[in-house]
């Protein structure tokens, strides 16, 4: 009988493949459930964001008021107003991202026509009042202090219509023209900033989603022991998208969160593939430890070990000899127990003419776990070993009454 290792594939019967369907149903319910509440987090910061957008639409039209009534535009305010209370309104009642990005369309759409309503009483007053006129701008610009990160050359732009117009102050025709210059500079500014604005936020809003999946992923990975190919670089992809957010660099970000994306998906499918390995053969594990006293083992307590998805683990016989099991899954979907032994490897059988190592004890312990395997719905395809002969021999063992003083036969 050869030392070598011994070995066996076991595939798991219908009863155990369907516990194994309620596991995966059970972590696929737990990352809906981890993905909804990020989709909750992601939708109460949108939802904020455009709050505090119409909070902010809100000033610049109260600002504008006391001008509105000078130039009798007052009517007009207050359609813009009623607008905005429709608008929050809409907010409020939104109930996903899809509906927020709605509002936030409408916000933007009423951001402009604030925008125009501003320009029309600047233009009413510098007919009546220059410099009131300039003042006007200037609140309405000031009302929007983010404009500068977005559109630094159009901010430039305006500050050179600004002096201009401020130099035509005394000539009624020069400031006539030097205003609608002007005017003109801030509304191409206000739309470059805000467009910039909005593809920022998009962009921010990608990377942020994808850097909460990818953590999804990763942290449950690493809860579970698991090391897959692509987690370093997922995780140096994640840390560089990080950076890009946070220098508010809207191409990096859409690129990094495409990346994170695929590597996401790509991830995702190798750790369920990772757990159907590690389950089934948890499943042979919990079997095995029922089989095994049942044919003549006891497993040693505490032996049990798990390194990613293979789990080894000591039996004892009877006498006390150890058995080292191994129990891996492949990606086939069978599992592969191999038995490391030592000590005594036959059973003796005492007869006429002498003792006789009839059959390999291990081995025919191992058959009777084996059938006892089956019971517990693992189906085994029979014990191999490097070099196993088509039939066990039976080799003679000189009874010890037939050997001299020396140790040799008389």
């Amino acid at each position: 009988m050869s030392r070598s290792p011994k070995y066996t594939t076991a595939r798991l019967t219908a009863q155990r493949e369907l516990e194994l369907a309620r596991q995966r149903a059970a972590r696929e319910a737990a990352r809906r459930a981890a993905a909804e509440a990020a989709a909750r987090a992601r939708l109460a910061k949108r939802t904020g964001e455009q709050r505090n957008a119409l909070s902010s639409l809100e000033r610049r039209l109260a600002a504008l008021q006391a001008t509105a009534l000078q130039v009798n535009a007052q009517a007009r305010a207050e359609k813009i107003r009623r607008r905005l209370h429709t608008i929050r309104a809409r907010l409020k009642d939104a109930a996903d991202l899809a509906a927020v990005d709605a509002v936030a369309g409408n916000i933007s759409a009423l951001a402009a026509q604030l925008d125009r309503y501003a320009e029309d009483i600047a233009a009413t007053l510098a007919q009546r009042e220059r410099a009131r006129a300039l003042d006007t701008i200037h609140t309405a610009l000031d009302a929007c202090p983010q404009r500068i990160e977005f559109d630094a050359e159009g901010d430039i732009d305006v500050r050179a219509h600004f002096d201009r117009a401020t130099t035509a102050l005394p000539d009624q025709a020069r400031f006539k023209a030097a205003h609608e210059a002007l005017a003109a500079a801030v509304r191409a500014h206000l739309g470059t900033a805000a467009r910039r604005s909005k593809d920022l936020d998009e962009a921010i809003e990608a990377a942020d989603s994808a850097l909460t999946a990818i953590g999804q992923v990763l942290g449950e990975a690493h809860a579970a022991g698991a090391v897959l190919p692509g987690m370093d670089t997922a995780a140096a992809a994640a840390g560089r998208l990080r950076l890009d957010m946070a220098a508010r660099l809207p191409g990096e970000c859409r690129r990094g969160a495409t990346a994170l994306r695929h590597a996401t998906g790509a991830l995702s499918a190798a750790l369920e593939e990772w757990f159907e390995r590690l389950d089934r053969a948890q499943q042979v594990v919990e079997a095995a430890t029922i089989a095994l006293p049942k044919a003549g083992f006891r497993v040693e307590p505490g032996s049990l070990v798990r390194n990613g998805t293979e789990v080894t683990f000591r039996a004892l016989r009877a006498d006390g000899t150890p058995l080292d099991i191994g129990i891996t899954s492949a990606e086939t979907g069978d599992v592969r127990i191999s038995y490391q032994g030592t000590g005594p490897d036959y059973m003796a059988e005492h007869t006429v003419n002498g003792t006789v190592a009839t059959c390999d004890l291990t081995a025919q312990m191992l058959e009777r776990f084996h059938a006892e395997l089956s019971r517990e719905a693992v189906e085994t395809n029979g014990l191999s070993w490097e070099g196993k002969p088509d039939k066990h021999h039976s080799t003679a063992v000189p009874h010890p009454a037939h050997r001299n003083q020396h140790g040799r036969r008389a």
